[in-house]
């Protein structure tokens, strides 16, 4: 393996460090995203209360469940007997500021994914462009040695 990532050139330290991070925010999306879900019956037992006229212990579920609809839910909880229009503006900005919260990093893995195949791409013609004075049958063979290897077909 570390013939490849020699053979790559200077190119690959960068691709190394887009490598982990997509791997360090992968891996801390996964982990809030499994705990936004740790309680998918939590919004049900929520409602079935708020249908009981349970509102005190709507709430507490509320608080005590992690995940986004249990916050928005919460937060219209917290609001309850006021203006229809303060409820709605306050679950708005709430659930604004939930999806703010899930979608946090996302942005840089979508930066990364567009960019590293760049990065190979540029360092493989590079390496071609050093070498275009040769022979075409030469400059033939390089193209033919650097695009499979940035597809995956080597």
């Amino acid at each position: 393996m570390w013939y490849f990532f020699d053979a790559g050139g200077p190119m690959m330290y960068p691709l190394l460090i887009c490598s982990i991070l997509t791997v360090a925010y992968a891996i801390e999306r996964s982990f809030h995203f499994l705990r936004a879900g740790k309680s998918p019956d939590a919004p049900q037992t929520i409602h079935d209360l708020i249908e009981k006229n349970e509102f005190d212990k709507a709430l507490q579920v509320a608080e005590i469940s992690p995940g986004p609809v249990s916050a928005v839910l919460e937060q219209g909880l917290l609001h309850a007997g006021n203006k229809k229009e303060l409820i709605e503006e306050e679950i708005t900005l709430k659930g604004t500021k939930e999806l703010k919260r899930l979608n946090k990093h996302l942005h840089l893995i979508e930066l990364i994914s567009r960019i590293a195949p760049l990065m190979g791409l540029l360092e493989r013609f590079s390496v071609w462009s050093t070498h275009s004075s040769s022979l075409p049958s030469q400059t033939a063979l390089l193209i033919h040695q650097c695009l499979p290897v940035e597809y995956g077909r080597r």
